[in-house]
């Protein structure tokens, strides 16, 4: 059995079994396309420990990106101001261990590429509404919209990054635009 195959059942034992589902389903799109890049098995790895870990959390959407990395995105409860529907946060796993993370809400933008502790405390706010009574945790979306438009034009307000970080991401907003597999 393939990483990515023991990686995913891990997650089926565990009780997460519409989002095993769901990488089955994005694995399987990689096969049937040869013009679909798999998912990074790496990436995947770090997704599936951060939903481990993160079991209080709702399910997220699940996505793969065109580079191959995993993506989780939820959307949050309708607030207050001009978001009708309420906001996002969408998380992307990078190879290193890294997340990167854009979250956006009524009057809160966040957005940055830190360690998952840092960037659990960088998005508590949208994870407190996620928690909320108001948010139906038992709802498991199929798909995943692009984290990118989301992503384009965030102020990073929580950022930990020094100048030449965040430059650098601004010379990937290229990256940043382009939409997510699976979508």
């Amino acid at each position: 059995m393939a990483d990515a195959e023991l990686i995913i059942e891990e997650l089926r034992k565990s009780g997460l079994i519409a989002v095993a589902d769901r990488l089955c389903y994005l694995q399987q799109l990689a096969v049937d396309d040869p013009d679909e890049r798999p998912m990074d098995v790496d990436s995947l790895r770090e997704l599936a420990a951060f939903l481990l870990s993160e079991r209080r959390l709702p399910h997220p959407q699940i996505g793969v990106s065109p580079d191959g990395l995993a993506q989780a995105e939820w959307r949050l409860p309708g607030t207050a101001g001009d978001l009708k529907g309420g906001g996002i946060l969408a998380l992307e796993f990078l190879h290193s261990g890294l997340i990167r993370f854009a979250g956006l809400s009524a009057g809160l933008k966040v957005n940055g590429t830190l360690s998952k502790a840092d960037t659990l405390q960088a998005v508590k706010p949208f994870t407190a509404l996620l928690l909320s009574p108001s948010h139906d945790r038992r709802r498991v979306p199929a798909d995943l919209g692009p984290i990118t438009k989301q992503a384009s034009g965030l102020v990073p307000q929580h950022s930990h990054r020094s100048d030449r970080e965040l430059i650098e991401e601004a010379l990937e907003e290229k990256y940043l635009r382009r939409p997510a597999r699976g979508a």
